[in-house]
């Protein structure tokens, strides 16, 4: 019986038994460094004005002239604001939300000068695919059982990297689109998407030209 329980695991590698396959455990902790730039600190504090009140005005002045905004579609702020709804209603547009789940990941100083939003973009490990992994943008984020709040807590994570386990369609439940996922260890579970960020998701790069900040870039995708 040992003997055959031996070939097994040699002919079936433990890996394979396990719900998902394993992965080193690796965090990326929040980094807010605008502090580095007193300039940089006011114009964030402007901005963050401008987004609460939607103001439409103000973010268009910090939008550079040929900011790169899609893959698809010509740069250029006059594209820009026809992508985002900013012509007719801006108050109803999309950008507001972005903007704002986007800058509260905190801000990265790059070698370039440049201030990313968030922080995990320029952050996350080469060595993982970026679009089946993501990060738990939170503290003591509850992954459970099954995509119910109901569901047994598995695990508490905080600023950790989970693999995302794609195929299964879960309906919404309240607040939350579940997604299932892969932890370090190789079990799954469930974490609310509004805890989950990819590192593809919308990133911002600020630039100071001719002593103002400026949006150069405001992309999602790869």
């Amino acid at each position: 019986m040992k003997l055959l329980l031996c070939l097994f695991v040699l002919i079936f590698p433990i890996t394979l038994l396990m719900p998902c396959e394993p992965f080193q455990t690796k965090s990326i902790l929040p980094k807010d460094e605008s502090t580095k730039d007193p300039s940089f600190i006011t114009f964030k504090t402007q901005l963050q004005k401008a987004v609460k009140a939607k103001d439409d005005a103000f973010l268009l002045k910090t939008i550079d002239p040929q900011v790169h905004f899609s893959f698809g579609d010509d740069p250029g702020i006059k594209n820009f604001k026809k992508y985002f709804s900013l012509e007719q209603k801006p108050k109803d547009s999309n950008i507001w939300k972005i903007l704002e789940d986007t800058m509260k990941l905190g801000f990265f100083l790059n070698s370039e000068g440049q201030f990313v939003s968030p922080y995990l973009f320029e952050n996350f490990p080469q060595d993982l695919d970026p679009t089946t992994y993501s990060i738990v943008s939170g503290t003591n984020v509850n992954v459970r059982e099954a995509p119910s709040t109901n569901a047994k807590v598995l695990e508490n994570l905080s600023h950790s990297i989970v693999g995302m386990e794609y195929g299964e369609e879960i309906p919404k439940s309240g607040e939350c689109q579940w997604q299932k996922v892969c932890l370090a260890n190789g079990t799954t579970g469930y974490i609310c998407d509004k805890y989950l960020r990819s590192p593809l998701d919308y990133r911002i790069f600020f630039e100071k030209k001719k002593q103002k900040w400026m949006i150069t870039t405001f992309l999602v995708g790869d």
